[in-house]
């Protein structure tokens, strides 16, 4: 079953409308089953330079949020309101100025809505291939309104989008539902606990990337959207304002992070895989729910529980001790590689060159191990 659908001919066939930029959205109506095209103004796209920045200057120049309606939700839990369950809650996907490019470190889209974890603002970033594709398909971003009646999925391929019925699709993992819709090009999904509202759930591509902040997969729930394809036939009519330029920025680019690689810089040997030194050496670590900032579990019995102080319950009116210790190394790329001395960086976003990713090369029957993993099932999952 089909619920909407609309061709404006072979939008990758025309230019990009600018310079750098597609120049428009593909506008996702939900509750109508309609999808269409929608122009961005140019001086929207240079002023906010694609993202984070132009996602939420959508979010505010097109807020569909009925809030009189919204308003009126009440948290299941909490005491308070819960409009970012309301069908009327915008959610955007949104690709940056340099995706679909050779810029390197480029690969993050990003999703931007209302937390239905917090009720607040979000934005929440996700890698692999979908943000590159879906530029190459014609497209700046999603914005996405109202919600199905049934669970249903987004299929885009360059200007053709439809939206289809995916009750098929209920109940499977992310990466069940990325085996099913294999051969569809690049696939954005939830599983179960974003169907069911779960406010930590997060929407996954490439089997493990996850934009996993705010719990937005329960923004995808409340929709009833399983997921989102998006396939790109070609790349000739991306376009930038000089191909000449940006080649050569490219290459001093590559230079350099070879440079720093090469000089020992750990963050270009060793990619995002070294965060939690990072971010707990300038205590960012979001430890015991940010109670910890540096990796370290405190005692449980020097936390507030459950309204208690010291981790008395006054319920129970004794403390229960219990201490972990975490070094933020043991989570970090370098321990992966003095652990497993057979390890290699072995992947990363296209087209970026530092490969956040690593894979163990054991040596099995006296022949060393070259070749990236094969996955089987979901048990064994990338």
């Amino acid at each position: 079953m089909v619920f909407g659908s609309e061709q404006w001919g072979d939008v990758m066939l025309l230019d990009w409308r600018f310079d750098g930029f597609p120049g428009r959205v593909l506008w996702v109506d939900l509750t109508k089953g309609t999808v269409q095209a929608k122009e961005i103004p140019h001086d929207w796209l240079i002023e906010s330079m694609g993202g984070k920045g132009l996602a939420t200057r959508l979010l505010v120049e097109w807020d569909t949020t009925d809030y009189a309606a919204a308003m009126q939700l009440q948290h299941p839990v909490l005491d308070r309101v819960d409009v970012a369950r309301h069908p009327t809650n915008p959610l955007l996907f949104m690709t940056g100025p340099y995706q679909a490019s050779t810029v390197g470190s480029s690969g993050r889209a990003v999703v931007v809505t209302r937390s239905p974890l917090t009720d607040v603002y979000i934005d929440t970033y996700i890698g692999g291939n979908i943000g590159h594709v879906l530029r190459q398909a014609g497209w700046d971003g999603l914005f996405i309104t109202g919600a199905s009646e049934h669970l249903c999925r987004l299929e885009i391929v360059d200007g053709h989008a439809e939206l289809h019925e995916a009750t098929e699709l209920q109940g499977m993992t992310t990466w069940q539902v990325e085996q099913t819709l294999d051969g569809m090009g690049e696939c954005l999904s939830i599983g179960p606990a974003g169907e069911h509202g779960v406010r930590i759930a997060s929407p996954l591509t490439a089997g493990r990337r996850a934009a996993g902040r705010g719990g937005t997969g329960a923004a995808f729930g409340f929709k009833n959207l399983k997921a989102v394809t998006v396939k790109s036939t070609t790349k000739e009519k991306v376009r930038f304002a000089s191909e000449a330029s940006l080649k050569s920025a490219v290459k001093v680019q590559r230079q350099e992070m070879g440079l720093r690689r090469r000089s020992g810089d750990p963050f270009y040997a060793f990619g995002t895989s070294r965060g939690p030194i990072y971010a707990s050496a300038n205590g960012r670590m979001p430890t015991a729910n940010y109670s910890s900032t540096n990796a370290m579990i405190p005692a449980f019995s020097e936390l507030k529980v459950s309204g208690g102080q010291g981790g008395v319950v006054p319920s129970e009116g004794t403390a229960v001790t219990i201490t972990t210790k975490l070094d933020a190394h043991e989570l970090s790329g370098e321990h992966w590689h003095e652990s497993l001395p057979d390890a290699k960086q072995s992947a990363c976003c296209a087209p970026c060159p530092i490969a956040c990713e690593a894979a163990d090369r054991p040596t099995v029957d006296g022949e060393k191990i070259r070749k990236r993993p094969v996955h089987l099932n979901r048990a064994d999952r990338p």
